[in-house]
Parts: structure tokens; C-alpha cells; sequence
């Protein structure tokens, strides 16, 4: 009894359509990440297609988003709306970079010990209002508290 093969459930596939659904109507709302991963999902379930698999019931709603998007365009709208996702400028990466390097150079001369890269963080996420993990993730994406010290040095 012990060795029985576990029956694996198959996915919910009304949940994953609700979310496929959902990131669509992100995109088309202007969001940049929904729009990366509608992109992305879309384009596998179209080589999917191309390889002769049958498409699952997720990718079918990328599918048909795809197919109606076409059609509008071929209308002469802009179906896929990505005129409005809005892009922010690698500028703003690099300021973001470059603020929490000297919040933190500032937090290391206050004498501030309790993880100093944090508070530089939160300081700039407040002042700028760009969440947190946005700005953990730019400060990460250009090299950390390394690539900062490194930096000053030249």
C-alpha cells in the first residue's frame, strides 16, 4: 500500500483561465508587467500550436485574445493597446540605484547598524513612492551594495 502511485490532480483550469483573463485585462489597462507576461504566454501557446500540441485550456484564452487582437487590427484598431503600457524610462533605474547608494553612505555615517540597505530602501521607496520591491529590485539588477562600493572607489 505504501508503494501505490500517487494520482496527481489535474490543474485548475477555470482558475488559470480567470487569471489568464485577468493579466489581459491588465495589459490593456496599461500595466507593463501584464503585458510582458500576456506577451510571453501567447507566443508559447502559439509555437505550441505550430508543433502540432493541442492547446490546453489556459493557452486557448491567450489564443483567442491573440485571434481577436488580429482581427481589430486588420479592422485598423490598435486591439493589443500597447500604446498604452507604460514603459519607465532606464533613467529611473538608475536614479533609484544611485539613491539608495547615497541614502545608504548617509545611514552608514548616522552610525545606522540594523540593516542599513533596508532602511536605504524604504527611505527611497517613501520619498519616491516606487514600492519597495521595485526598488529592492532595481538596486539588486546593479549590483548591490558591492557594486556601490566598487563605484565610490573610482
Amino acid at each position: 500500500m505504501a508503494d501505490e502511485p500517487r494520482s496527481l490532480s489535474p490543474p485548475p483550469w477555470s482558475l488559470l483561465m480567470e487569471a489568464a483573463k485577468a493579466r489581459i485585462e491588465a495589459m490593456q489597462k496599461g500595466d507593463p508587467t501584464a503585458a510582458d507576461d500576456v506577451l510571453n504566454m501567447a507566443a508559447r501557446a502559439v509555437r505550441e500550436a505550430i508543433a502540432g500540441k493541442l492547446p490546453d485550456p489556459e493557452q486557448r484564452v491567450y489564443l483567442e485574445f491573440i485571434a481577436r487582437s488580429l482581427e481589430e487590427m486588420r479592422q485598423g484598431t490598435d486591439a493589443l493597446a500597447l500604446h498604452r503600457v507604460r514603459r519607465v524610462p532606464a533613467e529611473r533605474d538608475i536614479a533609484l540605484y544611485l539613491a539608495v547608494g547615497q541614502k545608504l553612505d548617509e545611514l552608514g555615517t548616522q552610525g545606522h547598524t540594523d540593516s542599513p540597505v533596508k532602511a536605504a530602501i524604504s527611505a527611497i521607496s517613501r520619498r519616491t513612492q516606487v514600492p519597495v520591491p521595485t526598488v529592492e529590485k532595481i538596486w539588486k539588477r546593479f549590483g548591490g551594495e558591492d557594486a556601490w562600493k566598487l563605484a565610490k572607489e573610482i
